[in-house]
């Protein structure tokens, strides 16, 4: 089945699909690239369903099969959800111009949209796994615990897997303080956390997050093992669609000290997150997105380094 999105008419702004995907958002790993489409497994209704997803000049294409039948409707509305397509780009550009040291990210990330977590839970997993880690080793952790613990689902002559759920996950061994099964899939110390984390989240109601205020949530998922304020952050932005969510680790804290603030000021990570959270209200979380891929790809993340 197919159904196209006209991006003039039914999408705000620019999308730029390979930027999005690949640009290290801890929702999931990135969607795999099969010539100039992008395809994964979501669940759409509860029922698994293979998305392929492609752009042209005007369009969005969107490609997808299941094994029972799904609404074009709710397919349409999960990938415009995944991509964030309903939120208004332009404005966001708008808001950006108005201060000189945000306007200059729109040249290196025109396009970038949120890429939101089609399962919150993965998107915890993810976000405890990517903390100290490089993007390439936390996806390919994501991947390999679909592989080795989620349902595998075929699709002609394709196999995908689905990420576990939680009752999965709870009920991985520890021996001693470790689980082989999950330090096979380069987790490290982390595999305690992720198991820990699973038996609270599944007495919870992952839905109820999103009712929440903005505070309420932080310090919801605060509560897990392994989640401090970066993780929480992140969790809350690219699983939840917080807005206001400004994820800061060491590498935003020098970026909004040497824009904002004298180089030489000790601004902890907290104030930090503060300041993005106070100074950027609602566009937070897009804020720290652009300001961190425009850092990397402009050069001004080597030379903080030093």
């Amino acid at each position: 089945m197919q159904e196209i999105i006209q991006k003039k008419d039914k999408i705000k702004g620019p999308i730029n699909l390979e930027l999005t995907i690949a640009s290290g958002q801890t929702s999931q790993a990135p969607w795999i690239k099969e010539e100039e489409s992008y395809k994964q497994l979501i669940t759409v209704k509860d029922e698994h369903c293979l998305v392929k997803i492609s752009e042209d000049e005007d369009n969005l294409i969107i490609n997808y099969q299941s094994l029972r039948k799904i609404n074009k409707s709710d397919v349409k509305s999960k990938v415009n959800y995944i991509f964030n397509l309903d939120f208004d780009l332009n404005k966001l550009y708008e808001y950006l111009e108005l201060d000189s040291k945000l306007s200059q990210t729109i040249n290196f990330c025109e396009g970038l949209r949120l890429f939101l977590a089609d399962d919150p839970w993965e998107c915890i997993v993810s976000s405890i796994i990517s903390a100290n880690n490089s993007i390439l080793r936390w996806t390919k952790s994501n991947t390999d615990i679909k592989e080795m613990f989620g349902n595998k689902h075929v699709f002609g002559d394709e196999i995908y897997y689905s990420f576990p759920d939680t009752s999965t996950i709870k009920g991985i061994p520890l021996v001693g303080e470790c689980s082989r099964d999950l330090r096979a899939c380069g987790l490290g110390y982390r595999d305690k956390y992720i198991i820990e984390s699973a038996k609270i989240v599944d007495t919870w109601d992952l839905n109820h997050i999103f009712e929440l205020d903005y505070n309420t949530a932080f310090n919801e998922i605060s509560k897990l093992p392994g989640v401090g304020p970066k993780v929480a952050d992140c969790t809350l932005l690219y699983g939840f669609n917080f807005a206001r969510a400004f994820p800061s680790d060491v590498w935003i804290k020098r970026i909004i000290n040497h824009l904002y603030f004298d180089e030489k000021s000790s601004l902890t990570t907290k104030k930090v997150r503060d300041f993005g959270i106070s100074e950027f209200n609602d566009y937070a979380g897009y804020v720290q997105l652009y300001l961190f891929h425009y850092a990397r790809c402009s050069g001004l993340l080597n030379r903080l380094k030093k």
